[in-house]
């Protein structure tokens, strides 16, 4: 029942103003007072004037594609041109030629309307925001437009299109049709049963053939009318409002379209709304329910008003701006709620488990760092437990002796064995994070022991060759404990010292010669590759890499 009132109300809004504005006509032409007859001669231009336009408005919001949307847009104000055309002509104007060139322009939408239904056809299958290129063959149909517009609109040149017999004033009154004619009206027919043919054919509805017959009815109508009225079958007493006549028929063309959904709208999409199992209404600006879907629950204004928001329910809920209002919707989240809070509390349960890790952490760093420390330090006096020893004693010494030159020669001592101590916890400490020490850990070494070594008296010097930038850490260790060793030795009666650390055949080598020809304690003990040469004047003391020491 509701779908029948929706018809007939919608048959009564079209046939009421039609049968008013035809009413108008007939009592126009049987009135004899000029004033009323032209005051419904206006009433009825302005009542078909706003059922046009209000045609184009109502196409234009409902229909989807762009430029369909437009070109629908288009084809409306062509009609409004045509009756205004039409009205200024019969009411306005008395100069023949201005009449003559009012009538030609009656063409314009004759040709232009028929190539944008063609071209509505054409642009059926781009999306709803235009997103298509614009290919050449589309535009092919409004060269031969523009020439056929030209050629009536200069018809008074070549009389190409309508002919006038004798050299009178010339008037649509008398006149015949040339072959120009015959070809606008062949131009529009083509048009038009192309556009019908190219809509039938992309159509996507399931019962088609139903709907086949229905657009065709309003064209045929639109050129038995023409046809008739050129060959003068029809007069224009009874039936010659022509422009009213063809509006009417491409208003119902494109209407049939629309209904039959042939031409993509949104009329249908709130029956589709009602019935669709959502939570969801669509309001106006002023946030009051217009529609609800049949699966909508009930909400109060305040929380429609506070969208988007989550409520307490667990929904969340949507607000979109759309034109004219709001489309308000729910989504059921409780399990994305409910699975967030299960990970909350397997964050905050991970939080803790990372803090006593962390606090366990550092409790086996601090020990680790302490272990380390205490390796350290066991290595460290490992070796340099005897000249820590030897320094105790001489500090010992220094402090129960009065003689002055003895107290120099026992800081010379300490000195010495201080720098040694120094140097050698370096090299341990470099040792722990490489495996391989520079050159310069070695002289830089051997050069503070012989600043010390100046201080007892003992000259000498250092070099190195033939042993690239890095050397083993324990060779360096290695090569400095027997450096200091030999010193120690030779400390009470040598007074030179020179050191060699050469590199040959693959092989490393140190040598200390001094010019010490003392007793010599047993070394080879420690350094069981250590070669020691006598002469005169000194003694030889040479060590190969391999073999002895260790870090």
């Amino acid at each position: 029942m509701r779908r029948k009132h929706e018809r007939l109300i919608s048959w009564l809004t079209v046939a009421l103003p039609v049968l008013a504005a035809v009413a108008c006509r007939g009592a126009a032409q049987w009135i004899d007072r000029p004033a009323i007859a032209r005051f419904l001669n206006f009433t009825r231009t302005f009542i078909y004037i706003g059922m046009f336009s209000a045609w184009g408005v109502s196409a234009v919001r409902r229909v989807k594609q762009t430029r369909v949307r437009r070109m629908l847009g288009g084809i409306a104000a062509l009609m409004v041109f045509w009756i205004g055309v039409r009205e200024i002509k019969f009411r306005f104007v008395t100069d023949a030629r201005l009449l003559r060139h009012l009538w030609y322009a009656y063409y314009i939408p004759l040709l232009v309307i028929p190539m944008l239904a063609l071209l509505v056809s054409l642009y059926l299958d781009e999306d709803s925001k235009g997103r298509r290129g614009t290919p050449l063959p589309f535009l092919l149909p409004l060269l031969p437009t523009l020439v056929l517009i030209a050629a009536v609109l200069t018809n008074d040149l070549h009389r190409f299109v309508f002919r006038f017999p004798g050299s009178g004033v010339w008037s649509e009154r008398e006149y015949s049709y040339g072959v120009g004619y015959w070809i606008i009206v062949a131009w529009d027919v083509l048009c038009v049963a192309t556009a019908l043919g190219i809509l039938l054919y992309k159509s996507r509805l399931p019962r088609s053939r139903r709907i086949i017959p229905l657009p065709p009815l309003p064209i045929g109508a639109a050129l038995t009318y023409t046809v008739l009225y050129a060959a003068r079958i029809l007069t224009a007493k009874l039936l010659g409002d022509v422009a009213v006549v063809n509006c009417l028929c491409i208003t119902a063309y494109f209407e049939i379209c629309i209904r039959c959904r042939l031409i993509r709208s949104n009329d249908p999409y709130f029956k589709l709304f009602a019935a669709a199992d959502l939570d969801a209404r669509i309001t106006d600006e002023n946030y009051n329910v217009c529609y609800v879907s049949g699966g909508a629950t009930a909400l109060t204004e305040k929380e429609i008003r506070s969208a988007p928001c989550i409520l307490p329910d667990g929904r969340r809920l949507h607000d979109m701006t759309i034109r004219g209002g709001h489309a308000v919707w729910t989504e059921d989240i409780s399990e994305l709620l409910e699975a967030q809070e299960t990970l909350k509390a397997r964050r905050e349960e991970l939080e803790e488990r990372g803090a006593l890790l962390q606090h366990e952490y550092e409790q086996r760093r601090q020990h680790k760092t302490v272990e380390e420390q205490n390796r350290l330090y066991d290595l460290l006096e490992s070796k340099t437990s005897r000249q820590l020893d030897a320094t105790r004693t001489l500090a010992a010494r220094l402090r129960e002796t009065t003689d002055g030159a003895e107290k120099k020669k026992l800081l010379s001592r300490i000195l010495v064995l201080g720098s040694f101590i120094k140097r050698r916890e370096d090299l341990v400490l470099s040792s722990g994070d490489s495996a391989e020490l520079p050159v310069g850990k070695l002289t830089g070494a051997l050069g503070e022991s012989f600043q010390a070594l100046s201080s007892c008296g003992v000259r000498g010097g250092y070099f190195a060759e033939n042993v690239g930038d890095r050397l083993p850490a324990e060779t360096v260790c290695l090569f400095y404990d027997f450096f200091e060793d030999v010193a120690e030795v030779v400390l009470e009666d040598a007074r030179f010292l020179n050191v060699s650390i050469c590199g040959t055949a693959g092989a490393l080598r140190a040598t200390v010669r001094s010019d010490f020809t003392g007793e010599i304690p047993a070394l080879s003990e420690k350094y069981p590759t250590l070669s020691i040469l006598r002469e005169e004047d000194g003694t030889w003391f040479i060590l190969s890499a391999e073999g002895g020491g260790s870090v």
